[in-house]
Order: C-alpha cells, then sequence, then structure tokens
C-alpha cells in the first residue's frame, strides 16, 4: 500500500501543474476575477517550504518552472502594478523569492529600477492607508 500511495504522488503533481497551466494561460482574460494578493501570498508560501536552491537537487524542477511562468503571466498582464498586490507576503517583499523575481521579470520587460521601488513605495503607503483606515473603522465600531 505504501507504493500505490507513493506511485500516486507524482500522477498528482503532473495532474496540479496541467491544471495551474491551464487557469494560467487563462489568466489575462480572468484577471478581475482572481485574488491576486492571495495567489502572490501561495506562491510566497510554496517558494519558502520549498525555496528555489532546493531544486537543483531535483530530478524534476516542473513545480517551479510553473510557480516562475504563473509570475511571468502577471507581470506580463498587469506590468509594475503587481508589485501593489504584495500587501499579504508581508515584510519588505524583495526579500522575498516572489518578490526578487517579480523584480527581476519587470526589470527585464524594460522597467527601471528607479520606476519599480517607486511603485513599491507607493503600494508601501497604500498598504499602511488601507491600515489606519481599519483601525480607524475598528475603533469607531467598538465606540458604538
Amino acid at each position: 500500500s505504501s507504493s500505490s500511495s507513493s506511485s500516486g504522488t507524482p500522477k498528482f503533481v503532473e495532474l496540479t501543474m496541467k491544471c495551474l497551466w491551464k487557469l494560467t494561460k487563462a489568466l489575462p482574460d480572468t484577471l478581475g476575477n482572481i485574488k491576486v494578493e492571495q495567489l502572490l501570498l501561495d506562491i510566497h508560501l510554496f517558494l519558502k517550504a520549498h525555496p528555489p536552491a532546493s531544486w537543483k537537487q531535483r530530478a524534476d524542477d516542473t513545480p517551479l518552472r510553473t510557480m516562475k511562468t504563473i509570475l511571468h503571466s502577471l507581470v506580463k498582464a498587469m506590468g509594475p502594478a503587481v508589485l501593489r498586490h504584495l500587501t499579504l507576503v508581508g515584510q519588505t517583499p524583495t526579500d522575498t523569492a516572489v518578490g526578487s523575481y517579480l523584480m527581476l521579470m519587470l526589470e527585464k520587460a524594460g522597467h527601471s529600477s528607479e520606476t519599480l521601488l517607486a511603485a513599491m513605495e507607493l503600494a508601501a503607503q497604500q498598504q499602511q492607508q488601507q491600515q489606519k483606515q481599519q483601525q480607524q473603522e475598528e475603533q469607531q465600531q467598538q465606540q458604538q
């Protein structure tokens, strides 16, 4: 029974990758229906659990390449605006694999580092404003 469960794992991974590839192809058309923040967080958590350097020792790096393809599709569809959706990733996004990949892909797409850093600063300011607004709303609700 352990051999049947281990032989099922590669099949499950392969099926999952095929589903992700199909969804990635439709990404530009379905962007309005996707929670980009959650998608980036999920990719961040995947890369944290399976660091890019660890794939060098593996026979198949298809899952890592799939994550990079999803990020590339987001960059292609959204441009620098994708950086505004890193809010759930937490700390300085460029200190993460997701943020680093996005910055690299945006630079390769012709966006200057200065423009990208300015976009990230703006995103950070927006995030702070949202947090302040949420805190104010919570305080108002508690007072009522």
